[in-house]
């Protein structure tokens, strides 16, 4: 069976960047406003509500009253409804970003709005993203249990004065590195079918364990070359970050209420937002480059398959 170029794979999410910087400069924007800065709001919107409630509780403590316990339970709930209002427009916008990014592999000519839409095809994405989501934590909780007894079998073997043998705490850990090993196999037979998805138009899973049959091992190589990519990438903005100084220069923003509209601090807006763009930019970029291989892959297999 026909494999698929490794170079070309990896390269997918570079050569994004490299022909179409535009798209990947409106994906940031479109991250910002449609991630970060809601994200932002309800932070904004919940602290102070958080910081009132907690001054209310420690002025009846102080008073000797009891506090208001309805108060103080509806705060969560009332934030929470926020957090998964907000969880939920970010996995909307997340697989409209996916499809973007796999329309720049699949359909190049259908740039328009930066390859954003949100069509049929960003659906069946987001559905089959979904299953396979529910899959891996439907896994993850399977291998969990198992773990979790035998690490109360031996927590209560300790308390009562017995040693568990080392040959028990290396099955305790190799059933944990072959269980994960499982999942990440499975995910990787899996994962061809989000592009699928995407390009056919339609809910799809088997169809892509089918085609990923024969191409663990290489994507697996895939994976690994991707995660030492990022890692670099990491390393470079930390190196970056503190030679600029600028973890320290965050830290140190005054954004006390009386200090909002002082001179110093609009000065340190302007930097900021800067900053902000900036890692929105770079983040944008790293995600280009992670997802934009699945596409590869799945454009390279169902090429060479028609061509047989």
């Amino acid at each position: 069976m026909a494999g698929f170029s490794f170079g070309q794979a990896v390269g997918a999410g570079f050569g994004i960047v490299a022909r179409k910087p535009l798209a990947v400069l409106i994906w940031a924007v479109a991250y910002l406003a449609l991630v970060t800065l809601p994200a932002f709001a309800v932070m904004i919107q919940g602290l102070p509500e958080v910081g009132a409630g907690y001054r209310d509780v420690a002025k009846h403590a102080v008073q000797g009253a009891a506090p208001n316990l309805g108060q103080i339970l509806s705060m969560p709930s009332r934030i929470a409804m926020l957090q998964w209002a907000v969880r939920l427009a970010q996995l909307i916008f997340y697989t409209i970003l996916t499809g973007a990014i796999f329309r720049a592999i699949l359909e190049p000519t259908a740039s328009k709005w930066g390859y954003l839409r949100l069509s049929r095809q960003e659906l069946w994405l987001g559905l089959t993203n979904l299953v396979c989501g529910l899959l891996a934590i439907v896994a993850v909780l399977t291998l969990s249990a198992p773990l979790q007894i035998g690490a109360a079998i031996g927590d209560f073997a300790a308390r009562q004065g017995h040693h568990p043998a080392l040959g028990a705490i290396w099955f305790y850990y190799l059933i944990g590195v072959v269980g994960l090993g499982v999942i990440l196999w499975a995910q990787l037979r899996l994962c061809l079918a989000l592009p699928m998805a995407f390009d056919q138009r339609r809910f799809v899973l088997s169809e892509g364990w089918a085609l990923t049959r024969r191409h663990t091992a290489k994507m697996f190589l895939t994976l690994l070359a991707l995660v030492l990519i990022v890692w670099l990438s990491q390393l470079a903005v930390a190196g970056l970050d503190r030679m600029l100084g600028i973890q320290g220069f965050v830290t140190h923003v005054s954004w006390g209420p009386g200090q909002l509209g002082s001179p110093m601090v609009v000065q340190q807006i302007g930097p900021l937002i800067g900053f902000v763009a900036l890692s929105a930019v770079v983040g944008m970029t790293i995600f280009v480059i992670v997802i934009a291989p699945l596409a590869s892959i799945y454009q390279q297999l169902t090429r060479k398959a028609e061509a047989a």
